[in-house]
């Protein structure tokens, strides 16, 4: 019993910020950019799919790292060129 009792906040606020979460990523998914990459979000997109395509070179000079690409390039090899399953796994790793 005492144990639930150190527990239980904790289990409260995991399962509210999973709540809020999820409210959020069903929200978004009406929005038009969840399934369409724009601006940013298009330059990411394209660069993972290059990568997963055995592309690991930048297209163009560019003043971001080639970290995030990489990491979206890895969920798409599990999950498909599908932006929405790239904002989900984002959504569960906290932010």
């Amino acid at each position: 019993m005492q144990g639930l009792r150190r527990t239980a906040p904790l289990l409260a606020v995991v399962l509210v910020a999973v709540g809020l979460r999820a409210g959020y990523f069903a929200s978004y998914a009406a929005h038009p950019e969840f399934r369409t990459p724009m601006l940013d979000s298009e330059w990411f997109h394209e660069q993972a799919l290059a990568i997963r395509a055995g592309d690991w070179s930048a297209r163009e000079a560019t003043f971001r790292g080639p970290l995030y690409p990489i990491f979206l390039a890895g969920i798409y090899a599990l999950t498909g060129p599908d932006p929405a399953a790239a904002r989900l796994v984002q959504l569960l790793l906290g932010g």
